[in-house]
């Protein structure tokens, strides 16, 4: 599918309108994080919603799928798009996990999945489960011992 006709079906889905309230409910919900506003990701391949994690260093991406898909996936990335900004998710999460796969490590755009979010698909209105991956992204990024409380 062309970039052209992605972001075409993002418009007929309503994917901004549910990262839109996405955003509101993650922000009514932790209040003390920083949830940004919707905006199209990968020059609108995607739509996401950004949580920031350690702020200046990580953030988790809520990345609506393309096409009719009503869906979206979970990663963790760098605060923006740069090159500065990758370098230094890259060495945070190098130093505190390495064990866990960072993929595109020489772009700035690198990513990394908390292992619980490997294969995971949730819909786009499952606030509630948006809110646990929340949690687990927090959990693992701060190293909790027990994941258990936040499946």
């Amino acid at each position: 599918m062309k970039l052209n006709q992605i972001r075409q079906a993002h418009i007929e889905h309503g994917h901004h309108e549910q990262a839109a309230r996405i955003t509101q409910y993650l922000r009514s919900r932790f209040p003390a994080l920083t949830v940004s506003e919707p905006e199209d990701a990968e020059a609108g391949r995607y739509v996401a919603v950004y949580v920031t994690l350690v702020p200046d260093v990580v953030r988790m991406m809520i990345q609506l799928k393309d096409g009719d898909q009503n869906h979206h996936v979970y990663q963790l990335r760098g605060v923006a798009e740069a090159v500065e900004a990758g370098v230094k998710f890259v060495e945070f999460i190098t130093q505190e996990h390495p064990g866990l796969l960072i993929l595109n490590s020489g772009s700035n755009r690198p990513y990394a999945r908390v292992p619980s979010w490997q294969d995971l698909f949730t819909p786009n209105e499952d606030y509630e489960t948006i809110a646990q991956n929340v949690l687990v992204g927090l959990a693992f990024i701060a190293k909790l011992p027990n994941l258990q409380w936040c499946k």
